[in-house]
């Protein structure tokens, strides 16, 4: 990842398959779970849209069911819930894995005067990145 960019990016030799079962297996030590896998080939051609023949791509959403904290502020809910979504494709011979952690200032912006929850979910968003980085 750049220093100043948004989206953390990697890549791994691992195939698809491989690296959201390594998802799978890391998720709770970093206390979060998988709550859902989807192929979007297969959402997409559900739909009836054309795909490229090579196209594969998977979204892995993942969770830590925080409750205590929705209960402090219900609107922390679409902060909460956004930014667990990890996108894997593939591209030529590689696996390449996206995702969009919120910095705490984007936090901060979003819900003013929740400061305890800009700290906590920014550093939610790197233990991500770390599960990321286990799976690979």
């Amino acid at each position: 990842m750049e220093k100043d960019a948004l989206l953390y990016e990697t890549g791994t030799s691992k195939s698809i398959r491989e690296f959201v079962e390594g998802i799978k297996q890391n998720a709770s030590q970093f206390n979060y779970c998988v709550r859902h896998v989807h192929d979007l080939r297969e959402e997409y051609q559900n739909k009836g849209i054309d795909l490229d023949e090579d196209f594969e791509m998977v979204q892995i959403v993942v969770c830590s069911f925080n409750y205590k904290g929705l209960q402090k502020n219900i609107r922390r809910c679409a902060v909460l819930l956004a930014p667990k979504q990890i996108t894997v494709f593939k591209e030529k011979d590689k696996t390449v894995v996206n995702y969009l952690p919120f910095h705490k200032s984007f936090i901060q912006q979003t819900l003013p005067g929740d400061e305890d929850f800009a700290e906590n979910q920014s550093k939610a968003c790197q233990r991500i990145i770390q599960l990321i980085e286990a799976a690979i």
